[in-house]
């Protein structure tokens, strides 16, 4: 993606600007912006659906913005921080059918939002990270991620088993 792209995309999609504003700081005409805006559609879903995330979490947020939100989530690597398990993976393990839960419909597609600590809130960034359906399920509120990183460990083996399988 070239630098204009990803100018616009935090412009449009993350910051929420308006068409002229966007047209003013990037110093691009109206006819731009909008081939700009089809392109880019793509990103917009991808941008859409951790706003979606944000969303749903916003009141546990303690005031945290979406553009501080997205920078923290999009800069972690899409996997989960106990067992391991990449986003790929949990693709493959769905592709092949190997997901037993009854709430694949609502969960497990995708990595989740997990606090660390958990009696901490959603306000504090830096106890947020992805973990994956069955680790964050598991661990609930219980564990802090240093006693329950043994039992990821364990997880993850168990999932890519079935992967092989």
């Amino acid at each position: 993606m070239s630098s204009l792209e990803q100018d616009f995309v935090r412009l449009a999609f993350v910051e929420s600007k308006r068409y002229t504003d966007i047209e003013t700081i990037l110093q691009i005409s109206r006819q731009t912006v909008k081939e700009l805006w089809g392109k880019l559609s793509d990103e917009r879903e991808k941008v859409n659906k951790v706003k979606r995330l944000y969303n749903r979490k916003k009141k546990l947020m303690n005031g945290v913005s979406f553009q501080d939100f997205y920078t923290m989530y999009t800069g972690q690597e899409l996997y989960c921080c106990y067992c391991g398990i990449t986003q790929e993976e949990i693709n493959q393990l769905f592709a092949q059918q190997q997901v037993k839960t009854k709430r694949s419909g609502t969960r497990g597609r995708s990595l989740e939002l997990e606090r660390v600590r958990p009696n901490e809130d959603y306000g504090n960034l830096d106890n947020l990270k992805l973990a994956c359906y069955w680790c964050n399920n598991a661990k609930s509120d219980e564990f802090n991620e240093m006693e329950f990183k043994p039992i990821g460990i364990e997880i993850g083996k168990a999932l890519r088993a079935r992967l092989k399988s």
